[in-house]
């Protein structure tokens, strides 16, 4: 059926005609009046199937109008038979529709009006275009139904249609010819004949034959400016003047080309085509960028296949076209543009890609960081980890790419020729899971090779804990010179308490040191490290702690400016060395008559001399040509005639008193023995006057002395019988009236002894004491066992025990035995109870029949001639001491010392054995020497230092002893002997009596090993009245006395004792300066500091601390401090001496606990 179907847009109120025999599609947006040439008794029936409206002809003919139902349609019957309209109204039982009829004039009461767009009884016009476009414009409002729209005009027919250029209702450039027109081609109806006209916008042509036979005519309109439309309304006027319904069309001017694409890539735009960027058909992906002009339904043009453009694209910017990819090895070329609906195209972009498909050969290796398996904290840097990966020797090539984990490296010519790559990659799995490295290679084209993949557990918490400390060298923030040696400096790290373990690694600045049990119980480790800054460049030196796993912990750091060359001033005091005696004494005393040495005064001549003009130093001496070593046991008084000042001089701690000192500034320098039986005295600036020299004995000293000096040149004979009759001396006065001693000593007698010890006695009081025993003896019945009892000892006895000894004979003696035990008990009870009754009548009877004889044996024996008095009797005393134990008498003795002084005494009773003869003179002093000696280096920062210039001038070591080799260099007031390794010996020479202090200062230059220099002074000072004196002992026991002034004391070996004694009672230290004690020894029996002298004698061990003190200086050495009346005010605490090698802190000491250990050890002796 070529049935004709006008549909109206309710809304625009526009027409177009379609053909019945299509299924008819409606606008759900766009409501329309479906108007229909059909008789209503033409129809069978309507049916509804689903939204659609089928209408059923009675000729069996179906009319199907898609989506009738979706929106607001409305179906007018256009009756031309009739000339009526009639309007459909349905109503619907399912499928089957019931039909009602409404007669309009026209459809204009279904139209929507402008101002109620839903109202269907709107008026509007709808006219009818050319191309079957109906108009309604014109029509009359009222409803006559004899007038409709069906009416036949009696012109021509109108023009079958009329197209505008090529139809598409675009004008573009190519539809415009050079002057301006564009073609309008009109396709004439069937009734067209030769003669007509077409009129076109008011322009008529006549048809022609050739018109009519070609059914369609051309004619030229002039084209419209660029964007604007074209509207040609078509007519036929037949020569009758009749024209046809007109016929129109439009078509808009567009000129313009679309842009070109953005960009046009082909596959991933390496310009290389892949095998996986070819499809399963052979297709490659070309991926063309639109430009912001390009519109839904332009068209992209890909090598001359055209792709319409949707809104998607649009919306993306992009549309990927598929194009046939060429063979392997060739280049694919793509030419693109884009044309627009009008037809206008834009330039070509293009393209070209290469065909490669071969992938590249695959790594040989890949390796997780170090390889093991495992993926430590020393391993992860940055959150990343290094992978090395292997390369094959062949099949890939440079600018290839190495791809790890999403990690690319571009392989160069270096990489190839190692043969590896290593490639940080991140390093994301968490403690204790697998990580999993997978590496491929990937050539230019984007082929890549066959994987290849290394995994490791990650376990990068489990290393050991940071470092402590970090402390380069004594950790100042300053390496000297001291602290390098060889090139390295010494790395202090400490070590943490926790999470280390023995076999760890320490490792600074890449030295490693394995940590021992005793490292982790110390806490720390020094390390030497190479020491590589420059001077005054800042080294650091950073550690970390790494365990078997490779774990490493934080590292910590520390820094420290390099300044190896830093020099020191020097300063040095002059030590008194030695005096240039003149040869001829001043005074001179000789005596035949030995010394009577009483208790603390001489009887011999005295020695006097004189002083003329200016203080003046003397030596005095006094020699003993004895057979005992007795030079300690003197003492000198020096006395000044005219003031009668006395000033006693002793060699050590004597009853007489302290050292030659006080307001005349006299000084004594310790004791020279020339041959071990003299006393030498120095005295320093000894003022003008008249002066005598009294030699006096001390027995307490005198019994030291004797206690070591050997019993043979005591002469034994008479010194034995003296031990032996003050030792038994001693016992006896012990034993007698000692009633306890008396009770022990009587149970170790037998009875017969007992009897016998009181009927001896002379007296009748004592003798009588054992006719009771006696009595009890006398009974018959013991005579049997008689021996028995008076054999047995009298504890045995008074033990009382029955069944055994002697007391169980008895009492087993039938009948009267038990009834005679208890008579012996109480006699013998009775006996020894009167014998201690009456122990001042036969004590020393008791003496010589018990003790006598049991020590007699034990004296002589001890008494060895070779031996000295003290090893000899503290064996004997040891001996006695056993025997007495037995006898409960083992304490019966006094000490030792105490033995001694009684032997002493009693030696010292009859002097005229052992001292025959005294000597003394006092000789003048011309000069006095004076040495310092130290080195210049030894409190500078150097490395590889030498001295270069002395005062300004170059110097040269060429001269050569068994130090080494040095120069001399002249000073104002002495000369250098500088050593070329620093050491120095300065000596001066200073006249007796020069009461003037000098100085000396030598300008010096050093040069390190790395040419820098620098310049220090040393300064030497010779004080001939505040002198500084250096005291040395031996390797016995010595007596170190410093006497006024600073002096330095070194005691060697032994058990030495400083000894302090009262010279100037007003100064805080007695007169004694600051003294310098070099090697004391701390402990029990080690050296001594005796001060007693000092203090006000008031000083007891409960208030000793507000006497004495231990200071620390600033070399953190410890000073003795003494106050010398204590919690009084007459002195305030003043340093005495420095012990030089003592440092509490070094000792891990206070203060306090240093000064508790010294008293404790009784090393100070107050």
């Amino acid at each position: 059926m070529d049935q004709k179907v006008t549909l109206i847009d309710k809304k625009s109120h526009q027409g177009v005609e379609v053909n019945a025999s299509d299924k008819i599609q409606l606008s759900v947006q766009n409501p329309s009046v479906v108007q229909l040439k059909v008789s209503s008794e033409d129809i069978k029936e309507y049916k509804k199937e689903g939204n659609n409206l089928v209408i059923v002809l009675k000729s069996g003919e179906l009319i199907t109008i898609m989506g009738f139902f979706d929106a607001d349609n409305s179906l007018v019957l256009q009756d031309d038979v009739n000339h009526k309209l009639l309007w459909v109204e349905f109503s619907s039982n399912g499928e089957i529709l019931s039909a009602t009829y409404a007669e309009l004039n026209d459809v204009g009461p279904l139209l929507y009006g402008e101002s109620d767009a839903t109202s269907p009884w709107a008026w509007a016009a709808v006219p009818l275009t050319a191309g079957g476009i109906l108009a309604w414009a014109g029509h009359d409002s009222g409803n006559d139904s004899d007038k409709g729209t069906g009416e036949t005009n009696e012109g021509p027919s109108a023009p079958e249609s009329a197209v505008i250029g090529n139809g598409d209702e675009w004008i573009t450039a190519d539809e415009i010819d050079a002057d301006g027109k564009v073609d309008v081609k009109i396709d004439l109806p069937a009734d067209a004949v030769a003669g007509d006209r077409i009129i076109v916008n008011g322009e008529e042509t006549v048809l022609t034959a050739d018109d009519i036979a070609a059914g369609e005519i051309i004619v030229k309109v002039d084209a419209p400016n660029e964007g604007e439309t074209l509207e040609v309304d078509v007519i036929i006027k037949d020569k009758d003047g009749n024209e046809s319904d007109p016929t129109q069309a439009e078509a808009t001017v567009d000129t313009t080309a679309p842009s070109a694409p953005d960009s046009v890539i082909i596959g991933n735009g390496d310009e290389w085509i892949s095998a996986d960027e070819i499809d399963a058909d052979g297709k490659v992906d070309v991926t063309i960028d639109l430009p912001v002009d390009a519109v839904a339904g332009d068209s992209v043009i890909v090598n001359g296949e055209e792709t319409v453009l949707t809104a998607d694209d649009i919306v993306t910017g992009e549309v990927i076209v598929k194009v046939d990819a060429p063979s392997e090895g060739e280049t694919l070329e793509v030419e693109v543009s884009i044309k627009d609906a009008a037809g206008n195209e834009s330039d070509e972009i293009l393209a070209e890609a290469a065909v490669d498909t071969t992938a590249p050969s695959a790594p040989t290796l890949v390796e997780i960081g170090n390889g093991d398996d495992t993926i430590t904290a020393g391993e992860v840097a940055a959150g990343e980890v290094e992978i090395k990966v292997g390369l094959p020797a062949t099949g890939i090539a440079v600018g290839d790419i190495v791809v790890v984990n999403g990690v690319e490296h571009i392989l160069t010519q270096d990489d190839l020729d190692a043969e590896e790559v290593i490639i940080k990659v991140p390093m994301d799995a968490a403690e204790n899971e697998e990580f999993t490295a997978t590496a491929t290679i990937k050539d230019a084209a984007g082929n890549e090779s066959t994987p290849l993949a290394d995994s490791a557990v990650v376990d990068v918490l489990g290393g050991p804990n940071a470092p402590t400390l970090v402390e380069i060298g004594n950790g100042d923030d300053t390496i000297t010179a001291g602290e390098v040696a060889a090139g390295e400096v010494e790395v202090k790290v400490g070590l943490p308490a926790t999470g280390i373990a023995v076999g760890d690694i320490v490792v600074v600045n890449g030295v490693e040191h394995i940590l021992t049990q005793d490292d982790l119980d110390a806490e720390e480790v020094i390390i030497k490290v190479p020491m590589d800054a420059a001077e005054n460049e800042e080294f650091t030196a950073t550690a970390t702690i790494k365990d078997a796993a490779g774990n490493e912990s934080t590292p910590l750091a520390d820094s420290a400016v390099v300044d190896v060359l830093v020099l020191g001033n020097d300063s040095s005091n002059a030590v008194y060395q030695e005096s240039q005696v003149n040869p001829d004494p001043i005074g001179e005393l000789t005596s035949d008559t030995a010394i009577k040495l009483l208790a603390g005064s001489s009887a011999t001549d005295k020695l006097e001399f004189s002083i003329a003009n200016g203080a003046q130093d003397v030596v005095i001496t006094v020699k003993s040509e004895s057979l005992v070593t007795v030079a300690d046991a003197y003492s000198f008084t020096v006395i000044n005639k005219e003031t009668g000042q006395e000033y006693t001089v002793a060699a050590s701690s004597t009853a007489q008193g302290g050292l030659v000192a006080g307001a005349l500034g006299l000084e004594a320098l310790g004791v020279i023995g020339d041959d071990g039986n003299g006393l030498r005295l120095d005295i320093h600036d000894l003022p003008p006057g008249d002066y005598e020299v009294v030699v006096q004995g001390d027995q307490s000293k005198l019994a030291d002395i004797l206690s070591t000096v050997s019993l043979e040149d005591l002469g034994s004979n008479t010194v034995e019988t003296l031990i032996l009759d003050t030792v038994i001396g001693l016992l006896k006065d012990a034993l007698i009236g000692n009633e306890n001693i008396a009770a022990g000593l009587l149970n170790q007698l037998s009875v017969e002894q007992l009897l016998n010890l009181v009927e001896g006695n002379a007296n009748p009081l004592v003798s009588g004491l054992g006719s009771t025993l006696q009595a009890v003896l006398a009974n018959p019945v013991l005579a049997l066992v008689l021996g028995d009892i008076t054999s047995a000892t009298v504890g045995e006895i008074l033990e009382g025990n029955i069944n055994t000894g002697v007391l169980g004979l008895i009492n087993s003696i039938p009948f009267v035995g038990p009834g005679l035990v208890q008579p012996l008990l109480n006699a013998v009870g009775g006996l020894v109870d009167g014998v201690v009754d009456n122990l001042d009548l036969i004590g020393e009877d008791l003496f010589n029949l018990v003790i006598e004889p049991l020590i007699a044996d034990v004296l002589l024996a001890g008494l060895i001639d070779n031996l000295s008095l003290n090893d000899a009797l503290n064996g004997l005393l040891g001996s006695i001491k056993d025997l007495l134990n037995t006898v409960g008498a083992g304490d019966l003795l006094p000490a030792l010392d105490d033995v001694l002084q009684l032997v002493a005494q009693e030696i010292l009773s009859n002097p005229a054995q052992l001292f025959n003869e005294v000597n003394a003179a006092v000789y003048g002093v011309d000069e006095k020497t004076y040495v310092a000696e130290g080195n210049v280096l030894a409190n500078d920062d150097v490395v590889n230092g030498s001295i270069t210039k002395v005062n300004g001038n170059s110097i040269t070591f060429d001269q050569t002893d068994v130090n080494g080799k040095y120069t001399i260099i002249t000073g104002t007031h002495g000369t250098l002997q500088l050593y070329e390794d620093g050491h120095y010996i300065y000596t001066s020479t200073v006249t007796s009596g020069n009461a003037t202090s000098v100085v000396d200062n030598f300008t010096y230059t050093v040069q390190d090993e790395y040419n820098n220099t620098d310049g220090a002074v040393l300064t030497i000072t010779t004080d001939p009245v505040n002198e500084t004196i250096n005291f040395s002992g031996t390797d016995s026991d010595d007596i170190l006395q410093g006497g006024a002034g600073d002096d330095i004391l070194t005691g060697g070996d032994g058990a030495d004792t400083a000894i302090y004694y009262l010279l100037n009672n007003a100064d805080a230290t007695g007169g004694n300066g600051t003294d310098t004690w070099t090697d004391f020894e701390l402990g029990a029996d080690a050296d001594k500091i005796d001060i007693s002298a000092l203090l006000d004698g008031l000083q007891t061990s409960a208030n000793i601390g507000d006497y004495i003190s231990v200071e620390t200086n600033a070399d953190g050495k410890a000073v003795i401090s003494i106050d010398r009346d204590g919690a009084s005010n007459g002195f305030s605490a003043s340093d005495l001496l420095v012990l030089d090698n003592i440092s509490p802190a070094d000792l891990n000491l206070t203060n306090d606990e240093l000064l508790n250990n010294l008293l404790s050890n009784n090393q100070i002796v107050y």
